[in-house]
């Protein structure tokens, strides 16, 4: 197992280092230099249990610029979903 990670990690260097950066171009940045909110005109937030079946709750609560990072944290809470339909898969 051991050996196969390292080949991969070796595989995977060898590869970032193959590629030539002077051809990208930078098209969009985000330095998160603001503390606060992020930036509205280049981040929104997907609310609720949006897709896949997962037991997550997605809220601007938990999304915030600090220092020149943008933080999201993971809270273990209990919210009710108020699109909840009994017997739904949806």
């Amino acid at each position: 197992m051991r050996l196969l990670l390292l080949t991969c990690i070796i595989l995977f260097t060898s590869f970032a280092k193959a590629q030539d950066s002077s051809t990208y171009t930078l098209v969009w940045s985000d330095e998160f230099n603001n503390n606060g909110v992020p930036d509205t005109s280049n981040w929104t937030y997907e609310r609720g249990f949006v897709r896949n079946e997962e037991a997550q709750w997605y809220q601007p609560e938990n999304a915030y610029c600090k220092g020149g990072y943008l933080i999201i944290e993971a809270r273990k809470e209990q919210k009710t979903n108020p699109n909840y339909v009994a017997g739904s898969n949806d």
